[in-house]
This record gives C-alpha cells, sequence and structure tokens, in this order.
C-alpha cells in the first residue's frame, strides 16, 4: 500500500518536472486574480454533500446529522452559485450554462461521472469477493486490476473512431448512443455475474460507451460557443465531471454499506444488484435527457473553433478520461 503512494508521488514529481520544462510561460498574457473564495465555498460544499451521501446508510438518512448536512450543501451551494454569478472572472463561469448544447454536455458529465465511477468501483470490488460466499469469484487484486484492462483499451479505441462516426451522427445522438452501451453493459453484469470473463466484457463495453461519450461531450462543447470562451467552458465541464466522479464514489459505498449481512462486515450479492441497476438507470436517465435537450440543437457558433481544433480536442480529452481515471482508480485497489 505505501509503495502505490511512493510510486504515485515519484509520477506526479516527474510530471510537475516536465509541466514546467514543456508548457510555455503565460507572464506574458493578462491574467485574472484567482477566485480563492469560490474554491474554499465549493470545496465546503462538497465535503458535507459527499459526507451526508457516504454516512447516510451508517448515521441513518434520517438522522439530524444527515439531514443537517444534506441542507448544509444547499445552502452553501446556493451561495456559491450567486457569489460565481456576481464575480467578474469567477472559479467556474456558469453563465456558460445559458446555451442549451453546453447544459446538455454538462448535465451528461455528472451524471456520466458518477455512473463511471460506481461502476469502475463495483466490478473490481465484486470479482474480489470470496468463493466462500454464494456469489463470490474469488479474483486476487491482480485480475481485479485487470479488469480496468478491457476499459481503457475499449474507450481509447472508441475515442479514435469518433471522427469518423461523426460525420454520420450528431455529437448528441452519439452521446446518446454512448449512454445507451453503457446502460446495456451495466444491465449485462447485473444479470450475468457467475464468471470473471463476464467482468472483462463488461468493462470492455463499458469502455465503448465512455469512450464515444467522452469524445463527444467537448464536441458539443465547442462546437456552441466562440474560440474565446472555449477554456472558460471546458473548465465548467471538467469541475462538474469530477464532482460526478466524487458522487458516484459515494454513492456506491453507501448503496454497499446498505446491504449487508453478518454485522456488517459483508456486502450480500443484493447489494452489488442494486447499486449496478442504479448505474444503469442513470445512464439511461443521462441518454434520455441529452436526447430531450438536444431536439433543436442550436447552430455552430460563427466564432467557434474550427472542425480539426474540434476534433483533436476531442480525442484528447477522451484519452485522458480513460487512461487517466483507470490509473487512479488501479491504485485504489
Amino acid at each position: 500500500m505505501h509503495a502505490a503512494f511512493f510510486f504515485g508521488a515519484l509520477m506526479s514529481a516527474i510530471a510537475l518536472v516536465a509541466a514546467a520544462r514543456v508548457i510555455p510561460s503565460s507572464r506574458k498574457s493578462g491574467t485574472a486574480m484567482l477566485d480563492v473564495s469560490g474554491g474554499l465555498v465549493i470545496a465546503a460544499g462538497l465535503v458535507a454533500l459527499l459526507l451526508a451521501i457516504g454516512q447516510g446508510q451508517q448515521w441513518g438518512w434520517r438522522s439530524a446529522s444527515v439531514v443537517g448536512l444534506f441542507v448544509a450543501a444547499a445552502i452553501i451551494l446556493v451561495v456559491w452559485v450567486r457569489l460565481q454569478l456576481r464575480r467578474d472572472a469567477p472559479l467556474v463561469d456558469l453563465r456558460q450554462l445559458r446555451v442549451r448544447a453546453v447544459l446538455t454536455a454538462d448535465l451528461a458529465a455528472i451524471v456520466l461521472g458518477l455512473a463511471m465511477y460506481m461502476f469502475l468501483t463495483l466490478v473490481t470490488e465484486f470479482v474480489q469477493e470470496p468463493r466462500a460466499l454464494s456469489y463470490g469469484l474469488g479474483a486476487s487484486t491482480l485480475v481485479a486490476g485487470l479488469c480496468l484492462v478491457p476499459f481503457s483499451v475499449m474507450s481509447l479505441l472508441a475515442s479514435r473512431t469518433t471522427g469518423v462516426v461523426a460525420k454520420r451522427l450528431s455529437a448528441s445522438t452519439v452521446l446518446v448512443v454512448g449512454s445507451l452501451i453503457i446502460a446495456g453493459a451495466g444491465a449485462f453484469f447485473a444479470l450475468l455475474h457467475g464468471a470473471v470473463w463476464e467482468a472483462f466484457v463488461a468493462m470492455g463495453v463499458i469502455g465503448i460507451g465512455f469512450g464515444y461519450t467522452f469524445a463527444a461531450i467537448p464536441g458539443l462543447i465547442t462546437r456552441a460557443v466562440p474560440a474565446r470562451e472555449t477554456g472558460s467552458a471546458m473548465g465548467l465541464y471538467q469541475v462538474i465531471r469530477y464532482i460526478g466522479f466524487s458522487l458516484g464514489s459515494a454513492l456506491a459505498a453507501s448503496i454497499l454499506a446498505g446491504n449487508t449481512d453478518h454485522g456488517g462486515r459483508q456486502v450480500t450479492e443484493r447489494g452489488y444488484v442494486v447499486a449496478l441497476w442504479v448505474g444503469t438507470a442513470v445512464c439511461a436517465l443521462s441518454a434520455a435527457a441529452s436526447w430531450v435537450l438536444s431536439r433543436g440543437e442550436q447552430s455552430t457558433s460563427p466564432h467557434a473553433l474550427s472542425t480539426p481544433d474540434r476534433e483533436r480536442l476531442a480525442l484528447e480529452d477522451a484519452e485522458l478520461a480513460s487512461a487517466g481515471l483507470v490509473g487512479i482508480e488501479a491504485e485504489q485497489q
């Protein structure tokens, strides 16, 4: 366990040195003050929300502590939204959500981010359950980590074909189809999980879905906003996506904690199945919401990035989403 953290620290140090040497300086460009207060407020709101979700089962969903945390999170996040809308240089430019395509993309980002971390956590944990249980597969930590390989490989391959697919289908259609692919894979593993190969198949198909969705979302955003606002819009998307990741981990842990036996020491099969169906339903909801919001889709902004730049950004974002996140999950095993 300690070695994994030391390895992560070493890789981070190497990345820091590489970034300092390669990324050009921005001292000559105009700068804006970092919205430190905005960062602190949203951090407080998210901590309250995640703590309530993560501890809801243990403390009781109707307990004063959990209800108080949910109320506090709602109040803090409302205050944060008002602060962001009043700032000339906010931490997150929420005004971008007035653009329908940006709203569609960001809503899909938080929902799919939630589902992604649920599936990654659930599948890798499920295959490691001991065979002594009626449902356990008894796989080692190594095998559990290998379950993530099909996800990463298929996600990268799918993202590479997005350019070809985009010539035949709109970005919103790709987003809907990708969400349905993920939902189908989640339903498959919820119904069939008696062998390790089923976990490998499920993760590979889930990777295809996320490869397409995470490549389609930047296209929706960059097509709808002027080039000068692309950085701000993509920054908003990244923040929202990572909020989804955090919510997904907390939600999966909460569902599993609520379905245990032997004095709360062992998760039941029902706990995993329920959590898998929740992830599946979330992806189906993303598909439905994306389809509804994309109806009457707006035309491309006359000042948007060029098509080659949009395609490059979509490919890079999809590759980072798959390869980088798998590394994070693998370290947690």
